[in-house]
């Protein structure tokens, strides 16, 4: 879905991974991490993750972004569960994840 989503971005590639996100992140050159956050309780759990990194690998940085207000109170799990009960969610997700949730509960 994630390679759906993102088909036609040009310079986005999706790719997997096993191990440690600094060493991968080593691999391709990577001097920066991005992560999103939706609320405060979101910091804390990757700040740890952020200060961790920094440890194991200083040359690789962590920039964190807030979200807009509109996706504060949306999580995988909302989502889910409006899209069992018919809900539409495409004004969350990218028009693959809206559909494949759409097959799934109906």
């Amino acid at each position: 879905m994630i390679e759906e989503a993102v088909q036609g971005l040009q310079g986005v590639e999706v790719t997997m991974f096993r191990g440690l996100t600094v060493d991968f992140a080593r691999s391709l050159g990577v001097r920066a991490l991005v992560k999103g956050l939706r609320v405060y309780s979101d910091f804390e759990a990757e700040l740890q993750q952020a200060l961790m990194n920094r440890d194991l690998a200083p040359d690789v940085d962590t920039v964190f972004l807030m979200s807009g207000y509109a996706q504060i109170f949306v999580s995988s799990s909302i989502l889910k569960d409006v899209a069992s009960y018919g809900g539409d969610v495409s004004q969350f997700v990218p028009e693959v994840v809206a559909r494949r949730l759409k097959e799934k509960f109906h």
